[in-house]
């Protein structure tokens, strides 16, 4: 499972921004942050990531509020994520 989940890092970090940072927290997530302004922007380059990958990822996105900690803001990526997972989207904005 360790070498599975290296893997899956490595993908990650050598597919987005070298500005971006990929971190895995637990329960297979991870999380990547990001410092592009335009969501919709980051969120197309996401969907490009399964097209070039024979397994599928669920992405939950959200843009860091002024009103957010690290936790509200975590929080409402892992929503954004279970409600990509039970619509069966690639990808959901929260």
């Amino acid at each position: 499972m360790e070498n599975y989940l290296k893997s899956i890092y490595k993908y990650l970090t050598n597919s987005v921004e070298k500005s971006d940072i990929v971190f895995y927290f637990k329960n297979e997530k991870f999380y990547i942050l990001s410092d592009k302004t335009n969501i919709d922007e980051f969120s197309a380059n996401l969907i490009k990531l399964n097209a070039r990958k024979q397994v599928s990822f669920k992405f939950g996105v959200s843009k860091f509020l002024e009103s957010d900690n690290v936790f509200s803001f975590l929080s409402r990526c892992n929503q954004a994520l279970e409600e990509s997972k039970v619509l069966k989207i690639d990808l959901q904005i929260k």
